[in-house]
């Protein structure tokens, strides 16, 4: 995996068969990469910074940061809370008390 001189020369003097597996996949994520990255990298280009890139995984991985970054802005907080006693009167038996809300 190395592009060195050292390593090119080494490949070159221990030459192996070629994996086409390997090949068919670098093609197909040359592919993907192509096809992904033609259509969002020029949107980078106008929304971020002219010269950036985005690929297959770029591209995914934005889409989640997009998609989180909705839910928390829809995000509407809502109060939540809830106290809890224990209580001992000169009548037994203890008992314990719960509040979760006060005149909603």
């Amino acid at each position: 995996n190395e592009i060195t001189k050292k390593a090119v020369k080494e490949a070159l003097a221990n030459p192996t068969e070629l994996n086409l597996d390997r090949v068919n996949a670098q093609q197909a994520r040359r592919i993907l990469d192509r096809l992904v990255g033609y259509k969002i990298s020029p949107i980078l280009w106008k929304k971020v910074h002219r010269g950036l890139s985005a690929g297959r995984v770029q591209s995914v991985a934005l889409r989640i940061v997009c998609e989180r970054e909705r839910e928390i802005l829809a995000f509407e907080s809502k109060e939540y809370w809830s106290i809890t006693l224990d209580l001992e009167g000169s009548c037994k038996p203890k008992f314990q008390a719960k509040l979760f809300k006060i005149n909603d």
